[in-house]
């Protein structure tokens, strides 16, 4: 119960939040709407005893009262419908601005790469759109209380114990929970196979994949798993529905029983003359609003189950990702680097697996220096950067920057003095401007500032083919969009590290994949002059990792992972005169380019 409570606590706050005014007038309109109703029946039951006893001047009056009340009635419900709809559209944009909040807030990325988050970031995206149901599913639970209210009432003014029909609808709210619930357990256990077949079916339509598809001839044993991955969701679906549906079912006869004895009870009262012709129409239009109220009521609980279910996954997350909050900052970042970073006794396995991917390295980093990290797929040498980047923090051991633990550090800070390319670098559809501009926000609307960081990678070419140059918009999504090639889209990524101009530490991991070799050693020869300069005015550090030897032997210091652990470290003459896996590794490309 406390668990419902504060889910739809949650879903009132958000749609007050969200318009209070509308908020407030959509519970008004909807009650006033639903106690219109039963008394319009009652007002019924009075035109037809006045115009029985031959009451001109009373019928007329009730007549009057009935076409007044039907109409306010009418009114008011399709008000209400209106409010609490235009209600929801603002309830649910808010709700798409508190969950990029929620994300964004959390410094680690444990919400993009956990698999069980995935899922529930999956079940609540998928019903977002639902979520703002939720607040019109009150508004309109509470119409459906003040008319049973009404209505129960007005039974119980005739005869006592006609307030107990409503109770006999109890079965049938209790059938579509149940329903609702069966349908609810299906979509959850189903969520991680829903991502798959949503990410086959983008593999069967859309451009990026569509070339290795029709190469390799995977069109029909995409669209085959598709469809069998499809018809076992049916299939749970289809039972769900089934089981929902008996329980309804049974659930509505106890009700008709109920509704059939009332009527054949006060029947037989009016024919014996202990009740009026127009209370016998009073419990028929009352019996079928309130056989019409529990079943929008069945159907309400469903959504509200459902809705309720999206606060469920909402809180979840909030909650989760307030448990990643980092602890309070005990130190700056610092300005420049004299001792340079270590790993001491740093091991590091990925939430929710059961494998270490750094086991136990130790590693100091001196400042000024050029770092070449080598290894195989798979070695962690990507996870070593997450870790510096504080998106991780280690499962043993620490990280110092000028000997103060990273965990101590003001993690935006520490991330501002960063800089970095990655190897699953994103494509940014913006202007072009933009997209490198990015890189130091502080700068993004300086154009002379991006052409500076577009020299420095090396990628003004990029931009002198682009048909409005700076300005032309990036994407095919769009009408008047550019899609670049691979290497031109990692162009821009390099020129992006580029912005800031003296970051303490600059990470490129496998930023020239897509790069012929002759670009990518005049990219690193002119990183390799900068580095030197930028190491002896702040210490700072350039990290590369590159499978390309031709590159890496530019680093003064040269590190070797192998199966998460530190193997060897020296300069690429130490190294590739020494046993080890370095020199395998550098014969093995010697011989592949011979």
């Amino acid at each position: 119960m406390r668990s419902v409570l504060r889910r739809i606590g949650l879903v009132l706050g958000l749609g007050f939040r969200a318009e209070p005014r509308w908020a407030v007038l959509a519970f008004l309109l909807s009650i006033a709407g639903s106690v219109a109703g039963p008394l319009t029946a009652l007002f019924l039951r009075s035109l037809v005893n006045a115009a029985s006893a031959g009451d001109r001047a009373a019928a007329l009056a009730a007549a009057l009262w009935v076409a007044l009340s039907w109409a306010g009635s009418r009114a008011a419900d399709d008000s209400a419908t209106h409010v609490a709809f235009a209600l929801m559209e603002h309830i649910r944009r808010l709700v798409d601005t508190l969950l990029m909040d929620i994300i964004g807030r959390v410094p680690t990325i444990e919400l993009h790469e956990r698999a069980d988050v995935a899922d529930k970031v999956e079940l609540f995206r998928t019903d977002a759109e639902n979520f703002g149901f939720a607040m019109t599913s009150l508004v309109w639970g509470i119409g459906i209380v003040a008319r049973l209210t009404t209505s129960v009432l007005i039974l119980a003014s005739i005869q006592p114990f006609l307030i107990l029909l409503p109770l006999l609808g109890i079965p049938s709210l209790l059938a579509g929970g149940r329903a609702q619930h069966l349908r609810q357990r299906v979509r959850e256990e189903m969520a991680e196979r829903k991502r798959l077949s949503e990410h086959l079916f983008l593999l069967g339509t859309t451009p990026g994949p569509g070339r290795e598809v029709r190469l390799f001839g995977l069109d029909r044993e995409i669209a085959g798993r598709y469809r069998r991955l499809r018809a076992v969701m049916a299939a749970a679906e289809r039972q769900a529905e089934t089981r929902g549906m008996l329980a309804t079912t049974l659930g509505w006869l106890a009700y008709a029983a109920g509704y059939a004895g009332a009527i054949v009870f006060i029947a037989a009262r009016a024919a014996s003359g202990k009740a009026s012709v127009g209370d016998v129409l009073l419990v028929i239009a009352l019996s079928g609003q309130i056989q019409g109220e529990l079943a929008g009521a069945v159907s309400l609980t469903g959504w509200l189950l459902q809705n309720l279910r999206v606060a469920t996954h909402y809180l979840w997350l909030r909650d989760y990702a307030s448990q990643l909050t980092p602890r309070p900052a005990l130190s700056p970042a610092p300005g420049r680097l004299r001792d340079g970073i270590r790993f001491e006794g740093v091991t590091f396995r990925y939430p929710g697996t059961d494998a270490d991917v750094l086991n136990d390295v130790d590693l100091t980093i001196p400042a000024g220096r050029a770092v070449a990290i080598v290894g195989d797929n798979g070695a962690g040498k990507t996870t070593l950067f997450k870790l510096l980047a504080g998106f991780y923090q280690p499962t043993k051991g620490r990280i110092t920057v000028e000997g103060v633990d990273l965990r101590d550090l003001d993690i935006q800070q520490w991330r501002q003095r960063i800089s970095a390319c990655l190897q699953d670098f994103v494509h940014f559809d913006f202007v072009a401007r933009e997209s490198v501009g990015l890189g130091d926000l502080s700068r993004i609307g300086d154009p002379d500032a991006v052409m500076e960081a577009l020299t420095r990678a090396s990628a003004t070419d990029v931009i002198a083919s682009l048909p409005a140059e700076l300005n032309t918009q990036l994407g095919q999504e769009y009408d008047d969009g550019t899609e670049l090639s691979a290497g031109q889209w990692q162009k821009l990524a390099l020129s992006r590290a580029m912005m800031r101009q003296t970051p303490l530490l600059l990470v490129l991991d496998e930023p020239t994949a897509n790069l012929d070799a002759y670009t990518e050693h005049a990219i690193f020869d002119r990183y390799a002059q900068a580095s030197q300069r930028a190491g002896q005015e702040t210490g700072a550090i350039t990290i590369l990792a590159s499978h390309r030897f031709s590159t890496v032997r530019m680093a003064n210091l040269i590190i070797v992972l192998d199966a998460g652990r530190v193997a060897q470290v020296g300069t690429h003459q130490e190294l590739s005169t020494a046993d080890g896996p370095y020199r395998e590794l550098f014969e093995l490309h010697q011989t592949a380019y011979r």
